[in-house]
């Protein structure tokens, strides 16, 4: 039992590094690095946890982590360090060395059960559907009024090209032709990771980040998905929960509190 779980765990970390490298292989500008399981992340834009870098090692290099984390820093936008339960002691000193503040840690949660998901997403009180990339726009209107962001940061991301690419797809929840809720998800291979879920604020509560998360998920196990697997906000990891996420582990989290350079 305890050998499965640590597949699980191990398999969503890798899954984790591939699907970080491909949203940042479809921003102008961005950039990565990836070796010995650590990946150093550049995504253009002024939010910490879309640069950085992301030790998924039970063990690492000190040297090369800290030479990946003042690269990134190099760009002038605020940038995290996260790393997976289990890596050299060492590593753990690096954050404040390096001026980083140490953030709440991360939770990464997965689902390998899909029936509440399905139950949810036939079960749903809103009308789901998927969107193009041609309504890139929409995804990152809603996403920004319930994250408080400047729609345009989340536009360089969620772009025209990302949502184009075959492995991401994009979802609204709509109440009386309005979308109110968003979620993204990005399919390579076993795992599906969800992104970018967001509800407008006067509209939480009622369900609608429950079942656009549903159909995300339960699309993505309809094509062959077997683990779906996101990094949780405390807000929203009730939802998750009942949807049948748990949690499979921690990572430690230290971030720039501003712009550096």
């Amino acid at each position: 039992m305890e050998g499965q779980r640590d597949a699980l765990r191990d398999g969503v970390a890798e899954s984790f590094i591939a699907i970080w490298a491909h949203v940042l292989s479809a921003i102008p500008g961005a950039w990565t690095r990836e070796q010995d399981g650590t990946l150093a992340g550049f995504s253009t834009v002024a939010v910490a946890m879309m640069n950085g870098v992301w030790v998924t090692g039970h063990t690492g290099d000190a040297a090369l982590v800290e030479e990946l984390v003042r690269d990134v820093a190099a760009s002038g936008l605020p940038h995290c360090l996260q790393l997976r339960p289990g890596p050299a002691d060492a590593l753990l000193e690096l954050g404040p060395a390096l001026g980083l503040a140490q953030c709440p840690d991360m939770p990464l949660l997965a689902l390998s059960d899909d029936g509440a998901v399905q139950r949810t997403r036939e079960e749903a009180s809103v009308a789901l559907r998927r969107i193009g990339p041609d309504e890139s726009e929409l995804h990152c209107a809603v996403a920004a009024e319930g994250f408080g962001l400047p729609a345009e940061v989340l536009a360089t991301v969620a772009n025209p090209t990302m949502l184009a690419l075959p492995e991401v797809k994009a979802y609204v929840a709509e109440l009386d032709g309005t979308a109110v809720a968003t979620a993204i998800a990005i399919h390579l291979e076993r795992h599906v990771g969800i992104f970018n879920v967001a509800t407008q604020r006067q509209q939480r509560r009622r369900g609608f980040g429950a079942a656009v998360t549903a159909l995300a998920v339960g699309d993505a196990f309809d094509d062959g998905a077997e683990i779906a697997w996101l990094q949780s906000s405390e807000m929203g990891r009730g939802v998750y929960e009942a949807l049948g996420f748990r949690l499979i582990e921690s990572w430690k989290c230290w971030a720039s509190a501003a712009p550096v350079g």
